[in-house]
């Protein structure tokens, strides 16, 4: 299933989301007119739909792509189908995690000569930076790449009955009511990978023109209530599904992120770039830091904080890239934290990397605000 690569821009998509009512900021919908509500719905884990914009595709495409990425990132390429993706990482040469992705095989239903194609679902901001660094290597293969974002509508569906519906969208059926996790469906024009189910069934869809994604949009919202994408991050967090961004690419590890325990990296499949240290670490280190879903609650009226704007989802001091220390010592860093969404008016939740030693023992903050430590994530077997 190819793109639509005559897809200039997605002018019909946005006006048809500003006739479902949601408000942009930067032409980019932040929500549909009650962001409370929006939240409620998603923490509640209700039916919900939203418009993912801040989700890049970059594409690897030829006759070794499989090969080429193969020898570059962290997933196992024979393990992935067009029925079937995976999580994996890119890291440089020092084993840290330049960008977090799902890789996608593309079915370009041209019969059995079709040419391999693969799309790496990542923030949008990564794509330049991850295009830039495997073009230097890509040149050697039978292979091309592309930033292909602009030619895809990405959309976000979850909630009790998503499964069901994707299954009907679809015209499939699975043995168990909910899909396992990167199970991907496939049609013309439309794409759909399943995300961890750990909160709820979670899909990614994918449409390659406003109308595919309008129709979608419409069957499902009958059942569903529109949301701003921050409340997706929300269920993101909430799952445990930590995606390195632009901000802290190249400052941890992907076994600080779970990857090595969510199938994010395989450790049988040979040789890649940085796959020495990731190797060294998994088999021969002791893991110092982890990954931890912590919630900040805070004070608007305290200085510094009132820059906060939660309906707007500008975070300022508690977003991607802040540090966590020690309360009683801010000068102590003991983590970092990767992705944050507000849970309330007056709460965040986030995923951080954070020492183990010093998150099950001590009392950690955000520049003078308390912390809470609500779980580790994954545990080690």
């Amino acid at each position: 299933m190819a793109a639509n690569n005559h897809l200039s821009s997605n002018t019909e998509w946005i006006e048809y989301l500003i006739q479902q009512g949601a408000d942009l900021n930067d032409d980019t919908p932040v929500s549909f007119g009650n962001p409370s509500k929006e939240r409620e719905v998603a923490s509640s884990l209700g039916n919900i739909i939203t418009n993912l914009d801040q989700t890049g595709l970059l594409e690897v495409k030829g006759e070794e792509a499989r090969q080429f990425l193969q020898g570059q990132i962290t997933s196992d390429l024979d393990l992935v189908s067009t029925e079937l993706a995976a999580l994996g990482c890119y890291v440089n040469l020092q084993g840290r995690a330049i960008a977090s992705f799902r890789v996608i095989q593309l079915d370009d239903q041209d019969g059995k000569d079709s040419i391999p194609c693969f799309l790496l679902s990542m923030p949008i901001s990564l794509v330049p930076i991850v295009m830039a660094r495997l073009q230097k290597y890509i040149v050697f293969s039978k292979a091309e790449l592309q930033d292909v974002s602009s030619q895809w509508i990405k959309l976000g569906l979850s909630g009790p009955d998503a499964s069901q519906f994707i299954q009907t969208e679809f015209n499939t059926a699975l043995n168990n009511e909910n899909c396992p996790t990167n199970t991907t469906f496939q049609d013309e024009g439309r794409l759909a990978v399943t995300l961890s189910s750990a909160l709820c069934p979670r899909y990614e869809i994918y449409c390659n023109n406003a109308a595919n994604a309008t129709k979608l949009w419409q069957a499902w919202s009958k059942t569903s209530t529109p949301v701003g994408s921050i409340n997706w991050l929300l269920q993101d967090i909430r799952s445990g599904d930590a995606a390195i961004t632009e901000i802290v690419s190249e400052a941890v590890m992907p076994a600080e992120l779970g990857y090595d325990r969510n199938g994010g990296i395989s450790f049988t499949k040979g040789c890649y770039t940085g796959q020495e240290i990731v190797a060294r670490l998994h088999y021969k280190g002791t893991p110092k830091q982890d990954l931890y879903l912590i919630k900040i609650d805070f004070d608007l009226n305290k200085a510094g904080f009132d820059k906060i704007n939660v309906e707007n989802n500008d975070l300022t001091v508690f977003d991607s890239g802040t540090k966590v220390t020690l309360s009683e010592n801010l000068n102590t860093v003991v983590g970092t934290i990767i992705s944050a969404a507000p849970a309330s008016s007056n709460s965040i939740e986030c995923l951080a990397v954070l020492k183990i030693a010093k998150a099950e023992s001590a009392n950690l903050g955000v520049d003078s605000t308390p912390v809470t430590v609500l779980k580790r994530i994954y545990s080690f077997s």
